[in-house]
C-alpha cells in the first residue's frame, strides 16, 4: 500500500468516524427531546383535573391497572394504593351507579365501543363527587383485546350547576302554581270573611249563632295565614324595607319563642352585639326565624334536644354561593347570617332536595309551607339559603342577608 492510498483510507475512516459520531449525537438528542416530550406530557397530566389510567386485559378479564399520579387529587388514593389493591376502582363507584358502570366495562370486554360514562364515586375522604369516565380499547393484529384506556374527568361542577339550574327551574314554576293557587283562594275567603262579618255586625250579641260565626272568622284567619305563606314562599309579599339589627332583633323574641317550645328543649344564643345592620322587612325576618327555630323544634319532637342560634357576619364568595340551595345576587361582600342548628332526627338526601317546595312535609299534621315561606322572603331579600343535615344527628340551616354597604366591614 503507497503512503498516498493510506492517506486516503486514514481521510476515509475519519470521515466515518465523524459521520457516526454525528449520527451518535443526533440519537442522543432525538432521546434527550423524546424525554423532555415524555415528561413534559407527564407534568400536564398530573397538572389538570382529569387522569388517565391503563387496564390490562388477558382471556376477556382485567388483570391490572396503572393510574397517572392526579388520581390523587380526584379520588382520593395514590398510584400505590390501586397498585395495592385492584378492586379499589370498583369499590369506588357507588352503589346506586355501580350496574350502570359495570355494563359499560362488560361492553369494553366484548370489543365493544361505548359512550363516555357520567357516574359518581366515593372518594377516600367519604365526600361523593361526579366523574366522565372515557374509555378505549385496544386490539392485537388478531383482533383481541389486550387492554384498553380511560381518561377520568371531575364534572361535580358542572353537575352541581345543572343541578342548580333545574331546581331554580322547577322553584320557579311551584312558584307561579302556588301563587296562582293562593291570589283565587284569596279572593273566595274575601267574600267568606266579608259575609261572616255583616253577620257578626246584624246579629244580636247574645245571638245564639255569634259563636258559630266567630268559628267561621277564625278559620277564614286561619286560611288567610296559609295564603300569605304561599305568597311569600312567590316572594311578592310587599316589604317595607330599613336597617334591621339582626341580634337586637332576635334577643327581643327570645322570651316569645322560649314560651312556647318544650321544657326538654334548651336554646342557646349566640348574638353578637357589633354585626353590621342589614336592609330588610323586620315582621318577614321574624317570620324567618320562627319558621326556622319552628322546624328544629319538630325535628327533636318529644325527645330532649338542643337548638342553636347564632348571628354572624361571613365574607360570601363564589364557593359559598356555589354550596348553597338558594343564591340571591351572587355578588361577593359582607353577609350577615342567622344560623339554626338542632340535633334532632336530620334529613336524608331526598329530604333535602325537596324541603323548600310548597306542601311538602315529612310531618302527618303538617302543611309544608313554613320552608317555602323561609326561602321566598330570603329570596326576596336577595339572600342565601345554605343546609347541611344528617339522618340521627341534626340539621343546620344557614341564611345570610346583604349587609348595608355604607355600614359593611
Amino acid at each position: 500500500m503507497t503512503r498516498e492510498q493510506l492517506i486516503e483510507g486514514i481521510v476515509l475512516l475519519r470521515q466515518r468516524v465523524a459521520h457516526l459520531e454525528t449520527a451518535e449525537a443526533e440519537r442522543m438528542r432525538a432521546e434527550g427531546e423524546l424525554r423532555e416530550s415524555e415528561e413534559h406530557s407527564r407534568r400536564m397530566l398530573n397538572a389538570i383535573t382529569t387522569y388517565t389510567y391503563s387496564v390490562e386485559v388477558k382471556e376477556g378479564q382485567a388483570v391490572s391497572t396503572s393510574h397517572s399520579r392526579a388520581c390523587l387529587d380526584i379520588t382520593g388514593y395514590s398510584e400505590d394504593d390501586y397498585q395495592r389493591d385492584p378492586f379499589l376502582w370498583y369499590s369506588m363507584i357507588h352503589p346506586s351507579d355501580r350496574t350502570m358502570v359495570e355494563g359499560s366495562i362488560n361492553r369494553i370486554l366484548a370489543g365493544e365501543r361505548v359512550p363516555p360514562v357520567e357516574h359518581r364515586i366515593i372518594r377516600r375522604d367519604g365526600t361523593t363527587v361526579w366523574i366522565r369516565n372515557t374509555m378505549v380499547a385496544h386490539h392485537d393484529q388478531q383482533g383481541n383485546l389486550i387492554h384498553y384506556d380511560g381518561l377520568v374527568e371531575d364534572i361535580n361542577a358542572r353537575k352541581q350547576m345543572e343541578a342548580h339550574i333545574l331546581w331554580g327551574q322547577k322553584m320557579e314554576s311551584l312558584g307561579r302554581m302556588a301563587g296562582a293557587v293562593a291570589h283565587n283562594f284569596n279572593n273566595i275567603l274575601a267574600a267568606i270573611f266579608g259575609y261572616a262579618e255583616l253577620m257578626q255586625a246584624e246579629l244580636p250579641s247574645i245571638s245564639s249563632l255569634q259563636p258559630m260565626v266567630a268559628q267561621i272568622l277564625s278559620a277564614c284567619q286561619r286560611a288567610r295565614n296559609i295564603t300569605t305563606q304561599i305568597v311569600a314562599y312567590t316572594g311578592h309579599l310587599r316589604v317595607s324595607l330599613g336597617p334591621l339589627d339582626l341580634s337586637a332583633l332576635i334577643a327581643g323574641m327570645a322570651p316569645l319563642i322560649e314560651a312556647g317550645i318544650s321544657e326538654k328543649i334548651v336554646i342557646h344564643y349566640y348574638l353578637p352585639r357589633e354585626l353590621p345592620p342589614l336592609n330588610a322587612d323586620s315582621s318577614q325576618i321574624r317570620q324567618v326565624v320562627i319558621n326556622l327555630i319552628t322546624n328544629a323544634v319538630e325535628a327533636i319532637g318529644e325527645n330532649s334536644g338542643t337548638i342553636v342560634v347564632n348571628t354572624a357576619v361571613v365574607r360570601a364568595d363564589a364557593n359559598l354561593f356555589r354550596e348553597a340551595h338558594l343564591t340571591g345576587i351572587q355578588q361577593e361582600g359582607d353577609f350577615v347570617t342567622l344560623e339554626i342548628k338542632d340535633n334532632g332526627c336530620g334529613m336524608d338526601e331526598n329530604t333535602v332536595v325537596r324541603m323548600f317546595d310548597p306542601f311538602f312535609s315529612t310531618k302527618f299534621l303538617g302543611r309544608g309551607l313554613g320552608l317555602p315561606a323561609v326561602f321566598g322572603i330570603v329570596r326576596r331579600h336577595q339572600g342565601f339559603i345554605k343546609v347541611q343535615s344528617e339522618v340521627g344527628k341534626g340539621t343546620s340551616i344557614l341564611v345570610g342577608f346583604p349587609a348595608l354597604a355604607e355600614t359593611a366591614g
